[in-house]
């Protein structure tokens, strides 16, 4: 069996390798799986069960939590001032933070198949991060928002009015 590119690593040097000797040793990898494995919580099926009910009970409640307030912001015209803007921002970022993680979860917990691919697995390596910074910064923006509010309150309209 000869892969067509193997590479043979050894002491921190990476060469290719078309050796047939080294490939039948072992020294060579050869693998074309390019899918990342989630080891899940547990493998035992019952606990995998709990935890899947656990975990969608959990992801249903944040989307119940932050639609109906995204969609109250958006509706009433009472509610544009920056306080809520920046509440709605919020929801908005925990409905995508949890939207990229959880879905994925529990289709690995509810089928027993680990498997993801490697573009997913990078998706995930992007925005997760981005997400819990956007998380981070909406909610410095909010504490700067109600500093101003208390502390300056004859002020604040104006320091929150656009030029």
């Amino acid at each position: 069996m000869q892969c067509s590119q193997c590479f043979w690593g050894a002491d921190d040097e990476w060469t290719v390798v078309q050796d047939e000797a080294a490939h039948q040793d072992g020294r060579m990898n050869c693998s074309k799986n390019s899918d990342f494995v989630l080891s899940g919580l547990s493998s035992d099926p019952d606990t995998q069960q709990l935890l899947f009910g656990l975990f969608l009970a959990l992801y249903l409640l944040s989307l119940l939590g932050n639609l109906p307030l995204l969609l109250t912001i958006g509706a009433d015209i009472h509610l544009h001032t920056p306080m809520y803007f920046f509440l709605s921002q919020l929801s908005r970022v925990d409905l995508c933070f949890t939207t990229k993680t959880a879905p994925k979860m529990l289709e690995a917990l509810c089928t027993s198949n680990g498997l993801i691919s490697f573009s997913e697995g990078v998706a995930q390596l992007y925005f997760f991060p981005l997400f819990a910074d956007m998380d981070s910064l909406l909610l410095t923006a909010m504490a700067i928002d109600h500093y101003a509010a208390i502390c300056h309150p004859l002020h604040y309209p104006l320091l929150m009015t656009p030029c």
